[in-house]
């Protein structure tokens, strides 16, 4: 109980900074946004792997793919509107054509995005996620072919992560040679195969220790200062790595401007010391008793997956309407509405089985 409870405190602090750090300019002057894109996939993608259990691929297709479509579509049929009636601008001259017409381009623009990668949004994250999950599963069954299995796991994850060595080697160079094919002059994300290559470490490490968690999580309970001291340093450490790796996050394929290996060292290190400083942080609140608390905790953390989706349309309707500027106060205030509309919006998509 208590360990999942870790894992929900966890899941909720990451979606706010999700939710947060799209309320804010995308530029790598906003330091505090570029602090946070250091490290909240990986969290998410490194909790999964603690999450982690075997699947069929059709259940992992319909649970990882098919809300994609679904928050893909809640997107542009709000936005769409939105645009061309010139409401967020208050122009409404901007509206020229029928509503037919109108409806005609959305749809094929939904369809040009969704084959170039592009206005996805955070939705991208369950489309690595289905990949990560498929060559765990790849992987596993390899070790097992090969005799590596163990019962406890940890030999298949040291498999996998040779395994993903040369899958990431090979990958890397098929998509290089595609990029240039394309005239791009380099690697090119093919249907964010790239962002799940790099997340697949996280969830493999996730899967790795989640054995480790329970003894650790019953020595910081008796040493909580212990662990937000930890937290505050490992903070520290995500703050130097931003300043000298140039502030790039790490699911951007160019990986800063650090040269090669060191690049990838500063992202990599980023990414875990900020996922260990959650999960520190997570250690050092106190528990919930049994009550509503512990319900709206659970709520909050079952509903992840529909606030990354749903919580898009909303940061965007507030970065046009009250700009990229708010103070970070507010931003957190406006950050809990979104949460909470989110999911609400959850909630009703599974009431009326459409999730």
């Amino acid at each position: 109980m208590e360990r999942i409870l870790l894992l929900d405190y966890a899941r909720i602090g990451a979606a706010l900074l999700v939710v947060f750090g799209h309320l804010y300019d995308p530029s790598p002057d906003e330091v505090l946004r570029t602090f946070i894109y250091q490290f909240h996939m990986p969290l998410f993608f490194f909790i999964s792997g603690m999450l982690h259990r075997p699947k069929s691929l059709s259940s992992l297709a319909r649970r990882l793919l098919w809300p994609v479509v679904v928050f893909y579509g809640f997107y542009h049929l709000l936005c769409y509107p939105v645009y061309h009636y010139g409401l967020w601008e208050g122009d409404y001259a901007a509206y020229q054509s029928g509503f037919v017409p109108f409806l005609c381009t959305v749809f094929a623009d939904m369809g040009r995005c969704f084959v170039q990668n592009k206005g996805l949004g955070p939705s991208w994250f369950l489309i690595a996620l289905f990949y990560v999950k498929v060559l765990s599963m790849v992987a596993t069954f390899s070790a097992r072919r090969c005799g590596f299995f163990l019962r406890d796991g940890r030999c298949v994850v040291l498999f996998e992560c040779f395994f993903l060595a040369g899958l990431c080697g090979l990958c890397w160079f098929a998509g290089y040679r595609y990029g240039l094919a394309q005239g791009y002059g380099g690697w090119r994300n093919v249907c964010y195969l790239g962002n799940a290559l790099m997340a697949m470490p996280y969830y493999a490490i996730g899967r790795y220790v989640v054995g480790l968690l329970p003894a650790v999580e019953a020595w910081f309970a008796h040493h909580r200062p212990v662990a937000f001291g930890l937290a505050v340093a490992l903070a520290g450490m995500v703050s130097v790595a931003v300043h000298y790796n140039g502030g790039v996050s790490m699911f951007c394929i160019l990986f800063g401007r650090q040269p090669f290996p060191l690049n990838v060292l500063w992202c990599y290190g980023s990414g875990f010391c900020g996922t260990l400083m959650v999960l520190l942080l997570a250690l050092s609140l106190p528990r919930c008793p049994q009550g509503w608390g512990t319900s709206c905790i659970r709520l909050g953390a079952a509903s992840l997956m529909g606030v990354l989706g749903f919580q898009y349309f909303f940061c965007e309707v507030v970065r046009h309407t009250l700009g990229l500027g708010q103070p970070y106060l507010i931003g957190l205030l406006l950050s809990l509405a979104i949460y909470s509309v989110c999911v609400l919006l959850w909630l009703l998509f599974h009431r009326y089985g459409i999730l």
